[in-house]
């Protein structure tokens, strides 16, 4: 769907909250708040606890660690790992848990962020570990992130293949080592193994007045975090045996994210803080023409900006409007302080299915987007009339979208079941023969109704001539006798549910079965016969219509009455008074048949309503949709 035109689209702000301007000068944004990539967040003022309350895994301080000292302006207290003389136990400070997967610390594609906030109290006398995933046997260790004795930020990955990165702090500059100092540091892997600049160190000073985290070094890790291990987290030392690497100062903000953040993204940052994701777009699945709204909720201190995209393009452009049926707008919930982001399809066309996902900004110039749901939209997706006007250049135009049937010699058209001149074409064994180009047969919704219009000419046999196969081959479903021989033009219309398949002849139910839809459901399809050009339908073809969901009675029989004029008789319609008709089976009309059978059973069916109710009923007819 790339080649689809794109344009800016409108967002419409219905209620705005008024907000004070935005900052003029950089500085540091103040203690996190969770969003949609924050796996965990811990503020350490007061308690170890992690602030994201859908996964909590808690911290306990241990060994002389505590959570009491001083943090930097405005972050309220930080983890003091810092060991001093009053420890007299054989570990050192840490906050910790034992026992956990590394997969609660990593995004599904293996990308993660790991930061703090950090005061070192002077020199580095050991390992100084901030933020580390061990355990005590070396085949389930995992990270450590660390400040060694060389002077370098230092990520070690332990599981699977060791491998070791590390860059030397930066001794003069804005951003120079200086114990007493506070400074933010970050590794962030974007989860593409082995591809240059996937893991990156950030390291800034506090008070430098930076606009965003400054990029230390880049790196090339080969591969992600095992997911499986379980091992001990820890803040502050190693999880493994707690003594000889804890960090001799204070520790503060660490989050850990599950994407690869941007230096836009940290604690630095001109505009204030950025919008937050509260809830995520859900899929949607609506039938041509109703509407379908998705929203996205989110959070902003400043006045948001909200454009929509439609994934899989080959270049990233908003959504186009389209006059009034498609748009954009933002509603603020004063009573929430929450506002929606809302992409709304007041009229949907097949065409429209896809994911949809919206990106969303602030006056902080942090740009944050929602995860992509999916329109699943439900319609007639191919449409071969088979008229002569609809042929041309030796192909059958598909009217709906477009899809060229190529056809095999000259076709002859002829009288169409609508009664229009050269409204249908005559197949024969070298002409009128068609293969449509790949096309997706249910656009994921799991199901699909063909219909068509067949005349069989008179003098052939009417054996079972109306066939479904399993797929791959195989018969599963057949017809006695379902074309009738000479003038007139039937209807065949079959049904795939995903689980079933059902065959109707001129609007009535003939067969059922089993039958399942392959997983991939784009196919080339042969109009006039099977693949390869054999076993031809010698006959004549008209009006070949594909819909990608399951047709009820109802709608089977609309199609034939559309085209005849014709009233179906569908059981679930008729009367209850309808107990048979010249076929032996109900025929939607209470008349003299009805009557016999009532009346040879008189006093025998306790459950049937009295001859008064039949009389009420007599001659009535409930032919589907209406009677003639």
């Amino acid at each position: 769907m790339g080649d689809l035109p794109v344009k800016r689209i409108l967002i419409r702000i219905v209620t705005v909250l008024a907000t004070a301007a935005a900052p003029s000068t950089a500085a540091v944004r103040g203690s996190y708040t969770p969003d949609d990539y924050t796996l965990h967040l811990y503020h350490f003022d007061g308690d170890a606890n992690d602030a994201v309350s859908s996964s909590p895994i808690h911290l306990t301080p241990a060994y002389g660690a505590t959570v009491t000292e001083s943090s930097y302006e405005g972050f309220g207290t930080a983890l003091n790992t810092y060991e001093g003389s009053s420890n007299t136990s054989a570990n050192q400070p840490i906050a910790y848990v034992d026992e956990v997967s590394i997969s609660n610390f990593t995004g599904l594609d293996g990308a993660f962020t790991f930061e703090a906030v950090i005061r070192p109290a002077g020199s580095i006398p050991n390992h100084m570990q901030i933020i580390s995933g061990e355990d005590d046997s070396t085949s389930t260790r995992g990270w450590q992130f660390r400040i060694n004795t060389s002077g370098q930020l230092e990520f070690i990955k332990l599981t699977g293949t060791q491998e070791t990165f590390a860059a030397a702090l930066p001794t003069s500059g804005d951003h120079a080592w200086s114990g007493g100092q506070w400074f933010h540091a970050a590794v962030t892997y974007n989860g593409q193994e082995n591809t240059a600049g996937n893991l990156k160190f950030y390291w800034t000073r506090l008070d430098s007045g930076a606009s965003e985290a400054n990029l230390l070094a880049s790196f090339q890790m080969s591969a992600d975090l095992l997911s499986y291990p379980r091992i001990d987290f820890a803040v502050g030392n190693e999880g493994r045996d707690y003594s000889g690497e804890n960090f001799e100062g204070l520790v503060d903000e660490v989050r850990i994210s599950s994407i690869a953040r941007g230096p836009e993204e940290m604690l630095f940052a001109p505009g204030g803080v950025p919008p937050v994701i509260v809830s995520q777009p859900s899929d949607v699945r609506v039938r041509t023409p109703n509407s379908a709204v998705f929203e996205a909720v989110f959070e902003s201190p400043t006045e948001p900006t909200a454009v929509w995209y439609r994934a899989g393009q080959s270049v990233e452009l908003p959504v186009e409007p389209s006059g009034g049926r498609i748009l954009s707008e933002i509603v603020y919930d004063a009573q929430t302080q929450r506002y929606t982001a809302r992409l709304v399809f007041t009229e949907t066309l097949v065409s429209d299915a896809g994911f949809y996902y919206c990106r969303i900004s602030n006056a902080s110039n942090v740009q944050r987007s929602s995860s992509a749901a999916r329109l699943l939209v439900e319609g007639l997706i191919a449409y071969w009339t088979l008229d002569a006007s609809d042929y041309a250049g030796g192909v059958y135009v598909d009217t709906v979208a477009g899809r060229p049937a190529s056809v095999s010699g000259v076709p002859v058209f002829v009288e169409g079941a609508d009664g229009s001149s050269l409204g249908a074409v005559q197949i024969g064994a070298d002409s009128g023969l068609a293969v449509t180009e790949p096309l997706d047969l249910t656009g994921g919704t799991g199901a699909m109704t063909i219909s068509l219009w067949a005349q069989r000419p008179s003098g052939l046999s009417s054996g079972s001539d109306v066939q479904m196969e399993t797929w791959p081959e195989g018969t599963l479903l057949s017809v006695e006798g379902g074309l009738s021989s000479g003038s007139r033009w039937q209807h065949i219309c079959v049904v795939y549910t995903g689980t079933s398949a059902r065959i109707y002849v001129d609007g009535v139910f003939r067969a059922e079965g089993a039958y399942g839809l392959p997983m991939d459901t784009t196919a080339q399809l042969t109009l006039g016969g099977g693949i390869g050009g054999v076993e031809i339908f010698e006959g004549r073809l008209d009006d070949v219509r594909i819909y990608n969901y399951a047709f009820s009675s109802e709608e089977v029989a609309q199609v034939y009455y559309e085209m005849t004029g014709v009233g179906v008789c569908l059981l679930g319609h008729t009367s209850s008074y309808d107990l048979t008709g010249p076929a032996g089976a109900p025929d939607c009309v209470v008349d003299l048949y009805d009557l016999a059978m009532f009346a040879s059973v008189w006093l025998e069916m306790y459950t049937l309503p009295d001859l008064a109710g039949l009389a009420s009923e007599w001659l009535r007819c409930t032919l589907y949709p209406t009677c003639n």
